[in-house]
């Protein structure tokens, strides 16, 4: 399963670089502006980040610049969704028009951008996974949105590496349980 997903796919979008290290334990430095944290401190840490994910920024951390991106995204986007009527999709160009949203407002906007490009995002993962199992016994048999789950050959366990790469590709760092 990826390593929070959400997160790292809205700073691709934002072109905000976060280090290798935890993503989590990085914003929470921010959030109790120490250097350390302590283990309560990394699990609020999460849930302050997972309210900001959905638009949903307190002001207390506004000031932090990967959510100074994000407001700035949500308003671009809503700007452009109402000038010209439609925002194109990440990946595919496929357009989110206006006409088939009822009471769509900014935050909403945003969060279905994030879903879609997830989506397709996984999607291409998707495709190179089959690719390469292609020949496999083992076999892709559940994706969720932030992870994969195979049935795994006793014969192929080796592949294991082999698929972490290709979920991995990009930034987007996984981590694989058998």
């Amino acid at each position: 399963d990826y390593d929070a997903y959400h997160l790292r796919l809205i700073a691709d979008l934002i072109g905000y670089d976060f280090p290798d290290s935890s993503i989590h334990e990085h914003l929470g430095k921010q959030y109790f502006k120490k250097d350390s944290l302590t283990k309560e401190e990394y699990d609020l840490s999460k849930k302050i980040s997972f309210k900001a994910l959905y638009g949903f920024i307190p002001k207390e951390y506004k000031s932090i610049r990967f959510f100074q991106g994000i407001e700035i995204f949500i308003k671009e986007l809503w700007k452009s969704f109402n000038s010209d009527g439609f925002v194109e999709s990440q990946i595919s160009k496929r357009k989110f028009s206006k006409e088939y949203f009822n009471e769509l407002n900014a935050t909403k906007l945003f969060n279905y951008y994030i879903q879609f490009y997830e989506t397709e995002k996984n999607i291409l993962v998707m495709k190179e996974l089959l690719s390469f199992l292609k020949e496999k016994k083992t076999k892709l048999i559940k994706y969720l949105y932030d992870a994969f789950i195979f049935d795994l050959h006793p014969d192929e366990q080796n592949i294991v590496d082999d698929l972490q790469k290709i979920i991995s590709k990009g930034g987007f760092p996984a981590r694989a349980k058998i």
